[in-house]
């Protein structure tokens, strides 16, 4: 009977353990797709986060460009006397959070630039037209130019204090006379390092990309920012390509090194850039991989349980068999 008892025991654990596995691997992948859901609307919800930090970022510019704007008019007398115009923007400018603040003049193509840094006096700078530089040609002058009335965004360039920026510019007139343009510098290294400390993981970061243009001007690998080399133009398709098929969820896509990751954006419509914020999937496979653990050890310890009392059952079961069995061997070895 213990015999009979154990081989029903071995079929009954077999079984159960098919049983267990398949269980466990419906689960398992059940919750990883939950998982994943869960973990694209975090990555939708950050993305979106970094969006408002970016438009309250350029809101605060928009102000400083409104206040220049409002004190050349108010001191009409610094258009028609340079040195009196550098001495008012030193003056103005050091009371504006900004990286750089501009005039390019449209009579002469002069610059004059008010470089800030935090701490110091505003630096002023006077760049006259030459044979290597003329205000009237740089692309912020000839875009807020091409578009009266409205506040443009530059693409990003490098500027004569040799930083990468992108400058929000205006064309300047007063009394149907265009005196030439008003611009402000934001420095891309500024965006880099607030948009590093944004993130709801270890390796989570944020990216703008230039729509347009389809590069990056904001990331963490430096080396990728406005390049055109294969593996970057790769990365910003798959992004863009995942946003455009899930425009109001996050999407996974396939980053550097052949990796998948989870990423979400949304589009800044007035500067032409997508505002986006990814992940690696590693970064969520430890919350996985427990999952998997604890099916794993949960479904061994219920196998266990179970068919101890199964071998119990039956051992208790069929003892009566046994003092029969016994029985009737005596009967027949006494015949």
């Amino acid at each position: 009977m213990k015999k009979v008892a154990n081989k029903i025991a071995i079929i009954i654990l077999v079984l159960l353990s098919v049983a267990f596995i398949v269980f466990s691997s419906l689960s398992y992948f059940s919750s990883k797709d939950n998982t994943i859901e869960l973990v694209k609307s975090s990555k939708q919800s950050m993305s979106v986060s970094i969006d408002v930090f970016i438009r309250e970022l350029i809101g605060t510019k928009f102000i400083a460009l409104d206040g220049f704007e409002s004190y050349i008019k108010n001191h009409p007398e610094m258009l028609f006397d340079r040195e009196v115009f550098k001495q008012e923007l030193a003056r103005m400018s050091g009371a504006l959070d900004v990286d750089e603040i501009f005039m390019g003049f449209a009579d002469d193509g002069e610059m004059i630039v008010s470089e800030i840094k935090q701490g110091q006096p505003p630096k002023i700078v006077s760049v006259k037209q030459s044979s290597t530089f003329d205000a009237r040609r740089r692309g912020w002058y000839e875009r807020a130019m091409q578009n009266p009335g409205k506040t443009i965004f530059s693409n990003p360039y490098l500027t004569t204090s040799g930083n990468m920026s992108i400058s929000i510019a205006r064309q300047f007139s007063m009394n149907g006379k265009i005196y030439g343009v008003i611009a402000i510098d934001i420095y891309l290294t500024k965006i880099d390092d607030a948009l590093l400390k944004i993130r709801d993981t270890q390796n989570a970061y944020g990216v703008l990309i230039d729509m347009n243009k389809k590069v990056f001007i904001s990331h963490r690998n430096k080396d990728f920012i406005l390049s055109e080399n294969p593996e970057p133009k790769s990365i910003v398709n798959a992004i863009m390509a995942g946003y455009s098929q899930n425009p109001e969820s996050g999407f996974i896509y396939n980053g550097k090194g052949n990796t998948d990751r989870v990423g979400a954006c949304e589009e800044y419509e007035e500067a032409g850039w997508l505002v986006c914020s990814a992940s690696p999937m590693s970064d969520y496979e430890d919350m996985l991989n427990k999952a998997l653990i604890n099916q794993i050890i949960t479904s061994i310890l219920f196998i266990i349980i179970i068919v101890a009392i199964l071998v119990f059952a039956i051992n208790y079961f069929l003892r009566p068999l046994s003092g029969i069995s016994n029985g009737l061997n005596s009967f027949f070895k006494f015949l």
